[in-house]
């Protein structure tokens, strides 16, 4: 574990995959005294507790990606020190401001978003800008719960979740080996919440200002064991039905032994840069297969967004045609209630022309019965 001044600027960066337990690590990072920020992204069906991720911070990745030609869930990443100098002095112009609107004068704070974990470069830069320390600490989750909860949310296929576990995980692994940090295991954190938060604590150099009202409220309120759909062996042997399972199983193993010490031994270093280099020469070896895998994904959910193009143009093209169909059955009542205000004017007409005639035959009658009149007193 890496030795942190309280005196410096400090953030606090979660790492790991998707649906490995990130959120509830945050929130236990929240309730040993980091600070998280005001603009939290809520809570959602597959997510109900919250998320405790920044939503500025969330949308410059969502976007940067997006600007690199890719998704949350691609396999292959861009570097985004390959877009032009302009665009990228663009995006860090933008975080550093988020960042110094947000967490200015805060010397302990933290943000979350798996997505920083592929990311951590451009992120590195940003903090550099503005004179923030990294502190890292990593979620670990059995990667079939997370392939399991990503099934259940996006429909993803078993090899391609794991897939993406393997490169968000032993990117975690580098960063954690190289500049230090602290691994967490989720099932660990479920079990023991109070033992893991007091470990963080210890992390982050907080035992003596810890509140431990918060952390009571961490263990009553965010913790809930209705939140582990799935439970699967923690020795990883689940895993050993084929080569991509066996080296999800290596590294999760070796992860969750990160997650029971205070200080790796260099033994455990040791072993974990072999395992990187060996998880690099499995990833060059399978480069092929996985350059068809990303690639069937992205025509998947080109194909899938054309789809909801269409439907969404089917939908516009119903829409209109209830429209015009409610517009014609508007004009239609409109000329039958003319045609019958025309009737009655029609009628009314005739009734005046009826006693115009009427009142000519009596002025008639009148007119001879006062000539009659006249003749007689003649």
């Amino acid at each position: 574990m890496t030795e942190i001044s309280i005196a410096e600027s400090r953030a606090v960066v979660v790492l790991g995959m998707h649906r490995s337990g990130t959120s509830v690590l945050t929130s236990g990072l929240g309730a040993v005294g980091v600070y998280l920020g005001d603009r939290l992204m809520p809570g959602k069906d597959d997510n109900p507790k919250g998320f405790f991720e920044d939503l500025d911070l969330t949308a410059i990745n969502l976007d940067l990606l997006a600007q690199l030609g890719c998704r949350w869930d691609s396999l292959r990443l861009a570097d985004w020190r390959d877009l032009d100098t302009e665009l990228q002095q663009q995006y860090l112009k933008r975080a550093v401001e988020v960042v110094e609107h947000r967490f200015a004068g805060i010397s302990l704070w933290g943000f979350k978003d798996p997505r920083v974990t592929r990311l951590m470069s451009f992120w590195d830069s940003v903090l550099a800008l503005r004179g923030c320390r990294p502190v890292f600490v990593v979620a670990n989750r059995h990667p079939l719960s997370v392939a399991a909860s990503l099934a259940r949310r996006d429909g993803m296929a078993l090899a391609y979740a794991l897939l993406l576990w393997l490169l968000h995980q032993a990117e975690a692994l580098r960063i954690v080996l190289d500049r230090g940090g602290l691994v967490v295991s989720y099932d660990g954190l479920m079990e023991c919440p109070r033992e893991q938060l007091l470990r963080l604590a210890r992390f982050l150099g907080q035992e003596s200002v810890l509140d431990m009202v918060r952390l009571a409220e961490f263990e009553r309120e965010f913790l809930d064991e209705t939140l582990r759909h799935s439970a699967f062996r923690r020795d990883g042997c689940d895993l050993e039905f084929d080569a991509l399972g066996r080296m999800c199983k290596r590294l999760y193993l070796h992860l969750e032994t990160w997650a029971a010490v205070e200080q790796p031994a260099h033994i455990l270093q040791a072993e974990a840069r072999d395992m990187l280099e060996s998880l690099k020469q499995w990833l060059v070896d399978h480069a092929s297969m996985i350059d068809v895998i990303d690639c069937s994904m992205r025509q998947s959910i080109q194909m899938r967004s054309e789809q909801i193009g269409l439907a969404r143009d089917s939908a516009l093209v119903l829409a209109e045609r209830d429209r015009l169909k409610r517009q014609s059955r508007e004009f239609e009542q409109w000329c039958e209630r003319l045609w019958c205000e025309l009737r009655e004017w029609q009628n009314q007409a005739e009734m005046v022309v009826h006693q115009s005639g009427e009142l000519r035959l009596r002025v008639c009658q009148a007119e001879s019965r006062a000539l009659r009149l006249a003749l007689m007193q003649r």
